[in-house]
């Protein structure tokens, strides 16, 4: 195989996973099938099941790929900050709102909702790979600000959950209802104030 070949050979699954989100977005998981998603990736239906023997691991790869991986990066941030845990949850917040309200990663959890019931599989995955993560990732946060006096000391244990509900909220307005209705939330802004109303749970008498 030529250099040329074998560097867009490499590419190839990249260019699958952006072709298949954009489909997984427009049509929802059952609605697309695999030969549009090759046709859109510029590749034949039997290359593409070299890479991706289904559907579902099409749309296993455009997670792992998307929100996964921001979610590894976000892991690495929060594991050597140095500074204060509210900013801490400030940065975190934050980059979640970026990913989930302005970039195309944010329609898969209005794809997961819509379709968890019948296609379990796909959302077993999804809570794997992002939600169980996203969750730890937060409580260690609170904890942290638990332990130095920041955060409130009797937090429970659904505050990730109040945490986490309003970015979802972000991410099914800016890819479902408010793009029909060409009404967007700025994910800056929106982190911003989202923030600013946690913390002054979060915090406690003493902030």
């Amino acid at each position: 195989m030529s250099p040329s070949r074998s560097h867009r050979s490499s590419r190839r699954p990249a260019e699958i996973v952006a072709a298949a989100l954009g489909l997984f977005a427009e049509k929802g998981f059952a609605a697309t099938r695999m030969e549009e998603i090759a046709a859109r990736a510029g590749v034949s239906k039997a290359a593409l099941y070299l890479y991706f023997p289904s559907k579902a691991e099409v749309f296993k790869a455009t997670v792992r790929e998307t929100i996964g991986a921001a979610m590894g990066q976000l892991e690495a941030m929060a594991h050597g900050f140095e500074g204060s845990s509210e900013d801490l949850l400030r940065r975190l917040t934050g980059e979640i709102c970026r990913v989930l309200g302005a970039t195309p990663a944010g329609a898969i959890p209005k794809i997961v909702l819509s379709e968890a019931g019948n296609f379990p599989d796909i959302a077993e995955y999804y809570v794997r790979e992002v939600v169980a993560r996203g969750m730890a990732l937060i409580e260690g946060i609170l904890a942290r600000g638990r332990a130095r006096g920041e955060f409130a000391a009797d937090l429970g244990p659904l505050a990730p959950f109040a945490v986490i509900a309003p970015m979802l909220t972000l991410a099914m307005w800016n890819h479902g209802l408010g793009r029909a209705v060409g009404q967007s939330l700025d994910p800056a802004a929106y982190a911003d104030e989202m923030a600013r109303i946690l913390l002054r749970g979060v915090a406690g008498e003493g902030s």
